[in-house]
């Protein structure tokens, strides 16, 4: 009987990691789109 709960706990383990990682990529893709626009303003590409 306990088998089936430790499935089940470890699916939820799996979950909860993949939802870190895919929080976790967003948050690069932010950085990098943040380093993308600071990097066009510092090379004058938005300065008027």
């Amino acid at each position: 009987m306990n088998k089936p709960i430790v499935a089940t706990g470890t699916g939820k383990r799996i979950l909860r990691i993949v939802g870190i990682a895919g929080e976790l990529a967003d948050a690069m893709d932010n950085i990098s789109l943040s380093l993308s626009i600071q990097a066009g303003y510092f090379s004058g590409q938005y300065c008027r």
